[in-house]
Parts: structure tokens; sequence; C-alpha cells
């Protein structure tokens, strides 16, 4: 082998080399805790009873902690959580991110009143249902509104109901009150994260649920000042606001 070629593979064994340290060291800590603060990064989390332990019996972990601030109290922010889901109101991407997905959703700048309350049981698509047989769906887990939210796997579904622990992937939403008003909204994954999810996954989930935290919080705060309505979940959200 020639000594130019050697040396062009060192360079290039050495570029890759830096790429790797700077993304498993920098950027990827950054992009799975954005918005976190270190109070939520930690400690008891909705959907943590239901995920299997770690290693040595420790309470299981989420791979990723995100979050935003809301100015809406989380009872004005629960019900755009609850009517997630692609034959629902989709997940707030802006519409070309909505449109490359494939959207099968209807008015998803609305609240829907068909759409409230969402039931423990029941499917979120992150697919149209036409698309991939069917099957691209997290369950609904655990609903308590208006303060979490928990989504696993099909699979996990059945064993979580006969009295099992969830083994897949975990999908958690938490709202927190703020003293004073407001709401933080906390989304958290857990699971068995293979190379390819790790590689080509990972990135694309954080860019999505980012837009879908940004875009509940836009919809959220535009409701705010609407007039009163009865009830525990929509006591803040306006008349107009519910089809």
């Amino acid at each position: 082998m020639k000594l130019s070629r050697r040396i062009a593979i060192l360079k290039a064994a050495g570029t890759i080399a830096v790429f790797l340290i700077v993304y498993s060291w920098i950027v990827r800590p950054a992009f799975l805790q954005w918005g976190a603060v270190p109070a939520e990064t930690g400690g008891p989390w909705p959907g943590q009873d239901l995920f299997r332990s770690g290693a040595g019996g420790a309470e299981p972990e989420p791979g990723s902690v995100r979050a935003v601030t809301i100015a809406a109290a989380p009872a004005q922010v629960w019900p755009w959580l609850a009517q997630i889901g692609q034959t629902r109101g989709g997940f707030y991407f802006d519409d070309w991110i909505a449109n490359l997905l494939g959207r099968d959703t209807v008015n998803p700048a609305r609240l829907h009143r068909e759409w409230q309350p969402l039931r423990s049981g029941e499917r979120v698509y992150l697919a149209p249902p036409h698309r991939f047989g069917g099957r691209a769906y997290l369950v609904a887990a655990r609903v308590d509104p208006p303060k979490a939210l928990v989504l696993v796997s099909p699979r996990d579904w059945l064993a979580i109901r006969d009295g099992a622990k969830a083994r897949g992937f975990l999908w958690s939403f938490e709202l927190r009150e703020l003293p004073g008003g407001g709401a933080r909204l906390i989304a958290r994954s857990a699971g068995d994260l293979s190379l390819a999810w790790l590689v080509f996954c990972e990135p694309a989930h954080f860019l999505l649920e980012r837009a879908m935290l940004l875009g509940i919080r836009q919809r959220a705060e535009t409701m705010r000042a609407r007039p009163a309505l009865p009830g525990p979940v929509h006591r803040a959200l306006g008349r107009d606001t519910l089809n």
C-alpha cells in the first residue's frame, strides 16, 4: 500500500474518531436532555413503575428527557396532549414535516370534543392506519389528566395487562404545575435501543419530539386567554375551542 494511501486512510479514521467523540460527549447528551433541568432528569417519573428494572434491580432510567415551559396551566395543556395521534390531532409538527410523514389528521389547530378524553387501552397512531399494515401505533397504558400520559408498544401493553413489565419502548409525558402559574411539559422515552436506532432514529426522534413540544406550547398559550368552561380539565378552555 502506498504511503499516500495510508496517510489518507489514517486521516479519514482520525476524522471519524473525532466526530464520534464530539457526538458522544457533547452533541448527543445535549439533545437527549434538551430543555430539561437536573430535577427532571432524575427521580420518579410517570411510567417508571411499568418499565422493567435495570441491572441489579435498579430503577429504570429514561433514555431521553426533554421539556418546555408553557405559560398555561396543566389543565389548559392537557387537552392538546390527549388528542395526539395520526387519526386524531396529529403531533403538531410544522406542515412540511406532517406532510412528509403522511398526515392523516382533522384540523390539528383545534381541540375536538370527540377526542376528549383519551382512555387507557386506546391506540395512538404514529402513522396513518393504512400504512405499515396498521401496526404503527402505541397504546395508552396510563392516562392521568391533567398530569401524565404514558404510551407503550402493543406487546408491552399486553404484558402490562397481565401484570408484567414493559420491555420495549415507553413514551412518557408529564405536566408539572409551576409556582405562580404555568406548567412544565416533560417528555421521556425508555427502551432497549439498537445500534440502528442510535445512529439513524435517535436524532430524528429529537427533532420531531422537539417540534411536538413546541407545537403544544404554542397552541396552549394561544388558548390561554379564552373564556372558561366548567369541568376539571376544560375549565380554562374557550367555548369555541371544542368542536
